[in-house]
């Protein structure tokens, strides 16, 4: 009935709860051949004798030593008793070589944490039921940065927290652009970045200065727009859904579903409860409380790999645009104030007439005036074609929407570390 995979044993590094997935494939397959054979051969096994020498305490056969009689006739029973609830609680064989594979990840799982491979969400095979063994005090997910990121990210797109977040950030966006329609045909670049908010006013300029003074006030509103979305509970239960099973992980485009886990198989200290349920809405709606994930965020700089898409970052190409505008502008100012004294010398040494100056003067100033309203113009028409893109790319998911406004998840806050009833 039961099926054992031989396999090599490794003592380096392991712990006894790492091992209880292989005990437990050793006493179903023993239980079933009556209990003379299973008190024959049980502490033969080099599974349990490894479980053994690591077992400590709250284990109920830490201490026990196999070449004490009396210790061993306990030991017997503690594992015999173990098979009988094994039996009594599972139907199917029960394989315990998949924890030793690693399957292929997602491609998305792949582009976030750079691995093609990893270990199996599911440690042994009960029938078909892919199952991961816990203890009762389990750690439910790595603490790896990279695999926390992908983890949150997959939670966001299965859970709806992206469309959730679509209609404030795209306020934002528009806030943003409305923000910058410059009107102003009067604007000197030069004394722009100079002044206060109340003398932009008056000049007419309030708005191309709002573009460079409110950059860094816009993303962090952006970066609060993802934080406050983040605190949904679909998102915590998206979160635990998937670090208990791995199923965009292992289940997503390109990856192999056999790494993803369907049960979970707690066994209690005493061996002698056992708890095995598939896991369900109940289950990972207990956990996600227990969780309670809390992502953070920082503004960071994003390199796609993809070519021609490093201009479609939002405050990066604004940043470009304004930049280079206001450059432009400068050079319109500079030029016109070099003609001016140049014709303020030929004034002064009689080339041409006071009016003659002054027509001349106001000539410049005029085509000046002209060019920088029409560059000001232009600014406003990339700004509105930035903000085109970045809405389109909030509609693409929550991934491309994160590296648009350049926001990072640095980490996690997250209880990995979960209490489960047996």
């Amino acid at each position: 009935m039961y099926r054992f995979k031989e396999y090599t044993v490794i003592a380096e590094g392991k712990t006894a709860g790492a091992e209880m997935e292989k005990v437990i494939a050793v006493c179903s397959e023993l239980y079933p051949k009556g209990k003379k054979t299973f008190d024959k051969e049980i502490l033969t096994r080099p599974e349990i004798k490894l479980f053994l020498s690591l077992a400590k305490k709250p284990f109920s056969v830490a201490g026990l030593k196999i070449n004490n009689k009396a210790d061993a006739e306990k030991l017997k029973k503690i594992f015999f008793d173990f098979g009988k609830v094994i039996n009594q609680k599972t139907t199917g064989n029960i394989d315990a070589g998949a924890g030793q594979s690693k399957p292929e990840v997602s491609k998305f799982w792949t582009e976030i944490t750079e691995k093609k491979k990893d270990t199996s969400k599911a440690d042994i095979m009960i029938g078909r039921n892919k199952v991961s063994v816990k203890a009762p005090v389990a750690q439910i997910m790595s603490g790896k940065k990279k695999e926390t990121k992908a983890t949150v990210l997959a939670a966001a797109e299965a859970s709806g927290l992206q469309k959730s977040i679509q209609k404030a950030l795209f306020a934002e966006v528009d806030k943003f652009v409305e923000s910058s329609e410059t009107n102003s045909k009067k604007i000197n670049v030069g004394a722009l970045k100079k002044m206060t908010a109340k003398q932009a006013k008056e000049s007419g300029n309030a708005h191309v200065k709002e573009l460079v003074d409110n950059q860094d006030a816009s993303k962090q509103q952006i970066i609060n727009v993802f934080k406050d979305a983040f605190k949904d509970e679909k998102f915590a239960y998206a979160f635990a859904r998937e670090a208990m099973t791995g199923s965009e992980k292992f289940g997503g485009e390109g990856g192999n579903d056999i790494g993803e886990a369907t049960h979970y198989l707690i066994w209690d200290y005493s061996l002698r409860k056992l708890r095995y349920t598939p896991i369900d809405k109940k289950l990972i709606g207990e956990t996600a409380k227990k969780m309670k994930p809390e992502p953070s965020m920082k503004s960071a700089s994003f390199v796609r790999k993809t070519k021609g898409e490093e201009g479609y970052r939002f405050f990066q190409a604004f940043r470009a645009e304004v930049k280079t505008v206001l450059g432009k502008m400068d050079e319109v100012e500079e030029e016109a104030n070099e003609q001016v004294e140049l014709h303020r010398r030929m004034l002064t040494e009689g080339y041409i007439n006071e009016k003659r100056f002054l027509d001349t003067v106001k000539k410049i100033y005029t085509t000046a005036k002209n060019k920088i309203v029409g560059l000001a113009k232009k600014l406003m028409e990339k700004i509105v074609a930035i903000a085109k893109k970045a809405k389109e790319v909030i509609q693409k998911g929550i991934k491309e929407t994160l590296e648009m406004f350049e926001i990072d998840i640095s980490r996690v806050k997250v209880n990995t570390e979960v209490r489960f009833k047996v």
